[in-house]
C-alpha cells in the first residue's frame, strides 16, 4: 500500500509541476526565476528587448513633447520665429 501511496504521491506532484510549467508558457505568467541560466530563455530575452524599446520610444516621446510645449507656451511673435526657422 505504501508504493501506491508513494507512485500517486509523486504522480500528483510531478503533475502539478508541468500544469503550472505550461500555463506559464501559455499565459506568459513570468514565474521563471530570470537569475538561473536554466530558465532565462527566448521569451525573457523578448521581453528585454521590448523593454528597451519602450524605453527609447517614451524617451523620443518625452522629447518631442518637450518641443511642443515649448512651442505652445511661447509669445506669438517668437512663436512665428521659430515655425519660418523650422
Amino acid at each position: 500500500m505504501e508504493i501506491i501511496q508513494l507512485i500517486a504521491t509523486t504522480s500528483i506532484i510531478v503533475s502539478g509541476i508541468l500544469l503550472v510549467g505550461f500555463l506559464n508558457k501559455r499565459f506568459n505568467l513570468g514565474i521563471e526565476d530570470t537569475s538561473s541560466e536554466f530558465w532565462v530563455g527566448a521569451s525573457y530575452k523578448n521581453q528585454v528587448k521590448d523593454s528597451v524599446e519602450k524605453d527609447e520610444l517614451i524617451q523620443s516621446l518625452s522629447a518631442r513633447v518637450q518641443v511642443l510645449e515649448q512651442l505652445i507656451t511661447d509669445p506669438k511673435e517668437q512663436l512665428r520665429r521659430e515655425i519660418d526657422r523650422l
